[in-house]
């Protein structure tokens, strides 16, 4: 049983920049009149990776269909300081539930869960963290021990889909997450908070009288001890860094020919059509 005790501070700030994104299609007929090599059904988190890595190949046109809507802009997403603002409202959380169990003293757990573009990254509490080797090491005995979910088959696609930007005002020293095992050139900006409460460094002084050791590097597989959270959140633009902003943004925009036409680079279509 690992001991963890994270600090996740929000950022409150207000975005300095709004994302500037295509709008997506609204019509049934102007989306089925299209013709698609992939289409994609939803636009969370791991859908709106795999549209946009099938993206990347200029030959596809990739159509992704989502229940909910672009909340782009809007400041119940994008503001760190809002960050509460979105969950168990059906504008774009899913309201979901659990049955009534014994465990839980036949109570119903509320289990948010994102009902927009970017899924639940758009609606979660910021923080970005992974699990531990030992728990990727269980996930993998799902897939027979292969490899590919594992801690070493996993790690190359964290690094890829994350940017770790310097630490904004380095406050707590010798507390601050290292830069190891981090990636630098993914979409989603990641970075550790710029304000800390005054009650931090107490608790951590606490914690280590209590034996509890402070854990530099949480990001390396081992996620014991008390440790610094980073969150996503773009430090240029002072707003939330979630899968419709680093993903689905760039990829409706970029041109690519539709083979149903005949098109330039200048007037190429889209390569993600998407239906909201």
């Amino acid at each position: 049983m690992f001991e963890v005790y994270v600090l996740c501070w929000l950022v409150f700030c207000t975005p300095l920049v709004v994302a500037q994104c295509p709008a997506p299609i609204s019509s049934t007929d102007e989306f089925t009149a299209k013709a698609y090599d992939y289409l994609i059904i939803g636009g969370g988190t791991a859908r709106l990776t795999v549209a946009t890595r099938l993206a990347e190949d200029a030959g596809f046109n990739v159509g992704v269909i989502e229940a909910g809507h672009l909340h782009i802009p809007d400041s119940n997403i994008s503001v760190p300081f809002f960050v509460n603002n979105a969950v168990f409202h059906p504008e774009y959380d899913w309201m979901l539930s659990t049955v009534p169990q014994i465990s839980t003293a036949n109570r119903s757990i509320e289990t948010p869960r994102g009902k927009l573009f970017g899924g639940s990254s758009a609606i979660n509490s910021l923080a970005w963290t992974r699990a531990s080797i030992a728990e990727y090491a269980t996930w993998d005995s799902l897939n027979d021990y292969s490899g590919g979910w594992d801690w070493d088959g996993l790690l190359p696609y964290f690094l890829k889909s994350q940017s770790r930007e310097a630490n904004p005002y380095p406050r707590l020293s010798g507390f601050s997450t290292s830069y190891g095992q981090n990636g630098f050139h993914g979409p989603i900006k990641t970075s550790l908070n710029a304000e800390y409460s005054g009650i931090v460094s107490p608790y951590i002084n606490a914690l280590k009288h209590l034996g509890v050791s402070v854990n530099s590097n949480p990001l390396d597989g081992n996620t014991s001890g008390v440790w610094d959270a980073l969150v996503a959140v773009d430090r240029n633009s002072g707003s939330r860094s979630d899968l419709a902003v680093g993903y689905y943004c760039p990829a409706a925009g970029r041109p690519n020919p539709d083979p149903s036409v005949t098109t330039s680079p200048e007037t190429g279509t889209p390569d993600m059509y998407i239906l909201a």
